[in-house]
């Protein structure tokens, strides 16, 4: 998958990729660690949880954003200078 498809997903619902990221991250880490996701926490759960705090999906939102080089107005005026 290119860059450019991860930033189409995200572009049409962020309310959908911001948890699918996130989770695929926790699922690596665990991984990882040689560790299981703790039993209860799935995916459906973890969304729940993270959709019911707005500033926390912002907030993720933009750092999945800016990791992935798709810019914001920060990026913008620097590019510019």
């Amino acid at each position: 998958m290119e860059l450019n498809d991860l930033d189409q997903m995200a572009t049409r619902n962020a309310l959908e990729f911001v948890p699918a990221v996130l989770w695929a991250g926790i699922k690596n880490a665990a991984a990882f660690h040689g560790k299981d996701v703790p039993e209860g926490l799935g995916f459906e759960r973890f969304a729940a949880l993270l959709l019911s705090d707005p500033d926390a999906i912002t907030h993720y939102a933009e750092a999945i954003s800016d990791s992935m080089g798709f810019g914001g107005d920060e990026q913008a005026e620097e590019g510019g200078k």
